[in-house]
């Protein structure tokens, strides 16, 4: 009876995979909106930006469970798919259609409507990626309110007004990699969480805040780990217990925290990032290089004029490679992976970030003979996997 069951349940997840489907946006649906209400777990709502300039959305956007909401441009303030006075909940449930994927938005600027959380997570299995969040609120406003645990990975925050922050009711949050560059008071709060909250902020950079507060319930705690506190006006923790490791704290006034071992207090040295990094990067010779806890860099980015994440090996997911060859593209390439176990599809676009192919190789090698109706020209592949993503270029020749 129980190989049965199993069986069963597997046939429901191979059934649940194949039926994923992609809604993009404007194409398919005119709005984030319709495209979220008629995604179902395991889906993707894929968003490009409006020909006019225009933001999206005026709209409150609902995620349901195992949904993925992603922009499809490159990350920046100048090419941005912006959702704004919308706000965005995450929500919880059980998986669907034998499903575990986790609800997660991704590559889009987030602006919040006045007096609202930018975003509202419901899920402990949920995240946020890649993403820039803008925040415009007085006192005592949370950019992001996290119900039962998710995770904050990759973002860039930037905001103004009386007071921004987070705000955890329970659970395990993750909030690590981030670039918080604001120009307002920030907080992070657990203070009326109905149950205990496990706090994990680490490798991210803190620039400019007149101050920043640990509000924490007297059961909770939080880890402060590899982080650089920049330019802060004062640093404060409240309540609860945390654990301050391996941070580069300069100059800043520490109140009421109890520091542990491998603090520094220096001028991080910041260098010009590489093209397309959110974070600020330390130069070779920073004080904040390799002495984080484990050997590891303080801070949210890497070491200029090192590719990719220097601390890779401490990030929630490896680091995954895509590389084409050869390269540029005649009549057939190979697209070779590492870093991933199982690779998902890859999806291939062209200059305008119009979807032209998608390989769903079951095993290696991952091949690539494009169609008479694909163009020469500039084109980006990009690989998803459960490790993580990654994106290359490529030129197609004349054939």
């Amino acid at each position: 009876m129980r190989f049965v069951t199993n069986v069963a349940l597997l046939l429901l997840t191979f059934a649940a995979v194949a039926d994923a489907a992609v809604l993009r946006v404007p194409f398919e649906y005119a709005t984030i909106t319709a495209a979220a209400n008629a995604a179902q777990s395991g889906d993707s709502v894929q968003v490009w930006p409006l020909e006019s300039g225009e933001d999206w959305e005026s709209q409150q956007i609902m995620l349901r469970q195992g949904v993925i909401l992603r922009g499809m441009t490159p990350l920046n303030f100048g090419t941005r798919v912006t959702i704004r006075n919308s706000d965005v909940h995450l929500l919880d449930g059980p998986p669907n259609r034998g499903l575990e994927d986790t609800t997660r938005v991704e590559n889009l600027v987030i602006v919040s409507p006045m007096f609202y959380e930018t975003v509202q997570v419901f899920s402990p299995r949920s995240s946020i990626r890649e993403c820039i969040i803008g925040s415009a609120g007085p006192q005592d406003w949370y950019a992001i309110r996290l119900w039962q645990g998710g995770s904050i990975i990759g973002n860039v925050f930037s905001g103004d007004g009386e007071s921004c922050g987070l705000v955890a009711r329970q659970g395990t949050i993750v909030i690590g990699w981030n670039t918080f560059g604001m120009f307002t008071p920030f907080t992070l709060d657990t203070r009326n969480a109905p149950q205990p909250v496990q706090l994990s902020f680490r490798n991210n950079n803190v620039f400019s805040a007149a101050d920043v507060v640990l509000f924490l319930r007297q059961d909770s705690n939080a880890e402060v780990v590899n982080c650089i506190f920049h330019d802060v006006h004062f640093l404060a923790c409240v309540g609860g217990s945390a654990s301050l490791r391996h941070n580069d704290i300069w100059p800043t006034v520490i109140t009421q925290c109890v520091l542990g071992d491998g603090n520094i207090a220096a001028d991080p040295l910041f260098c010009s990032p590489p093209p397309g990094a959110m974070a600020a990067w330390i130069a070779p010779n920073s004080p904040c290089a390799g002495t984080g806890e484990g050997g590891l860099n303080i801070g949210a980015g890497g070491i200029c004029g090192v590719t990719g994440i220097a601390d890779a090996a401490e990030s929630p997911k490896p680091r995954v490679r895509l590389e084409v060859t050869p390269n540029p593209v005649g009549s057939r390439t190979e697209f070779r992976i590492s870093g991933a176990a199982k690779p998902a599809a890859l999806e291939i676009y062209d200059a305008a970030g119009r979807v032209v192919d998608v390989i769903k190789p079951a095993r290696p090698p991952y091949v690539w003979e494009p169609s008479s109706r694909v163009r020469p020209g500039v084109y980006f592949v990009r690989l998803r996997a459960e490790e993580g993503s990654a994106t290359s270029k490529f030129v197609l020749l004349p054939r």
